[in-house]
């Protein structure tokens, strides 16, 4: 009788050992599942302009970049990434090598030809404007905060820029065009 009972104790030892065995087994699929999930939802993102890319370094975001084009030459670290050619004369072959998810250009990129194969192999293609004005800048910024989740960087980045806009539109004396 007493060889039953410990027999029963022994099943219920290893039982508890099984149990505690498959909750730690069930945690660390979990936390492995929720690593690669993670991954997998962090963008790989290929820069083709130089002021995005500089507007990558400035938010701190850089790490997300997986490629730039050749006129992103600062600041010094994106030269160290890799290449995807001149902005206005793209391959889809250089930028597919990277395995991007994400492809983020201005009105300037291209050939159109190039910017829709990507988009047909069904990465994102988002191109941002490209005039000269400070609003244009401002829409960038933006984006790039958005995609990134630095949007407090964003608005920091934008605010600091107006205030700067606005010292030197007051030291800069009245504009207007004369009459003659």
């Amino acid at each position: 009788m007493s060889r039953q009972g410990t027999g029963s104790r022994t099943g219920r030892q290893i039982g508890r050992r099984a149990a505690v065995a498959l909750a730690i087994s069930f945690g660390a699929v979990t936390a492995v599942t929720s690593r690669v999930a993670l991954a997998q939802k962090t963008p790989r993102i290929v820069s083709v302009g130089s002021s995005l890319t500089e507007i990558f370094y400035a938010l701190g975001a850089e790490g997300l970049l997986v490629g730039v084009d050749s006129t992103s030459l600062y600041p010094p670290a994106a030269r160290s990434l890799p290449q995807v050619g001149y902005m206005r004369a793209l391959a889809a072959e250089g930028v597919l090598a990277l395995k991007p998810t994400l492809i983020m250009a201005t009105t300037a990129a291209g050939p159109a030809t190039t910017l829709d194969q990507l988009r047909s192999t069904g990465i994102e293609v988002m191109v941002l404007p490209d005039r000269y004005d400070y609003e244009s800048v401002v829409e960038k910024i933006e984006a790039v905060g958005k995609v990134t989740g630095k949007t407090a960087e964003a608005a920091s980045l934008i605010a600091e820029g107006r205030r700067e806009q606005a010292q030197l539109f007051g030291r800069v004396p009245d504009t207007a065009p004369r009459e003659t």
